[in-house]
């Protein structure tokens, strides 16, 4: 019997290990799209100011169609990377609270606490699904996307 207990604690050992690195790995390709996208935009920008580029009507039309594509593509892509990360994160404290159980952590330690503070501070049907108010990151990297967006739109438009 305390050899199957050691191969639970081992199996979940290993699953809270695997949600841990897809939710860090998923994190830092987010920080690296949302610059690049960032980076893209803004040297297009820089592009058409420094070569005093005027664009014709179906120009700017294009223009304003590629800004919205690429816009559009980086907050669906931002936006389901963080619905898949909130997922990891609840499986992880599902994970962290079996593994505390099985060490007999006390309900009130911190250390049951997992990868986020509110988490045991909500009620457990609040933990469950992807409730786009939890998705903390997406709200600012939205505005920063969308901010950039229409100043790279109305750049041809004020030449």
């Amino acid at each position: 019997m305390e050899e199957e207990k050691i191969n639970t604690q081992d199996y979940l050992r290993f699953l809270y290990d695997k949600r841990l690195e897809l939710f860090n790995k998923r994190r830092d390709h987010e920080w690296k799209i949302l610059f690049g996208v960032i980076a893209l935009i803004v040297a297009c920008d820089a592009y058409l100011i420094s070569h005093q580029i005027t664009l014709s009507l179906v120009g700017k039309i294009i223009w304003v169609l590629l800004c919205f594509v690429i816009a559009l593509s980086c907050i669906f892509f931002l936006f389901e990377i963080q619905k898949r990360n909130k997922s990891d994160r609840l499986i992880i404290n599902e994970i962290h609270d079996l593994i505390c159980d099985e060490a007999k952590i006390s309900k009130n330690s911190h250390i049951r606490d997992g990868i986020e503070v509110p988490y045991n501070n909500t009620k457990r049907e609040d933990r469950k699904g992807t409730k786009i108010s939890n998705m903390w990151a997406f709200w600012p990297q939205l505005l920063v996307i969308l901010l950039i967006t229409v100043i790279s739109i109305v750049l041809p438009f004020i030449k």
